[in-house]
């Protein structure tokens, strides 16, 4: 994902207890929304991993936050991420399919999530999600 032209260090989190101890990682890439007559650039989560011995304590929902909001201090108007609809249901996140938004990857129906940002950021923004080749 690093070796892609539009990966931006600013979107990517790491925790670390001690200067030589990662126990948590979270990257966010642009992707593309294609529709009829548009495309909009937000941002897709992949991956989000705590270590599972630093799991529990809430590392992940500050990573995702953290990612979140950079994001939205880029410009990007919203987030995607293929996960766990409890999870990440919990945190703000609905189901795509809610915006017209279906993937291009093949998931499971109701795993494709999205969040905007901003209000109003996906109004009219219905389309195919679409991945750069690192995701497939």
């Amino acid at each position: 994902m690093r070796d892609t032209y539009d990966y931006q260090p600013s979107l990517e989190v790491v925790a670390k207890p001690s200067v030589d101890h990662v126990v948590a990682h979270g990257l966010l890439s642009p992707v593309t929304i294609r529709g009829n007559w548009h495309t909009t650039t937000i941002v897709a989560l992949a991956p989000l991993a705590v270590d599972p011995e630093w799991q529990g304590q809430a590392i992940g929902s500050q990573l995702l936050s953290e990612l979140e909001t950079r994001a939205r201090q880029a410009g990007f108007g919203a987030v995607s991420v293929v996960g766990d609809t409890t999870y990440y249901g919990r945190r703000g996140y609905v189901m795509a399919e809610d915006f017209a938004i279906h993937n291009t990857l093949p998931v499971r129906m109701g795993n494709s999530l999205i969040k905007p940002l901003t209000p109003g950021a996906l109004a009219h923004v219905g389309g195919m999600l679409e991945y750069p080749a690192p995701f497939k």
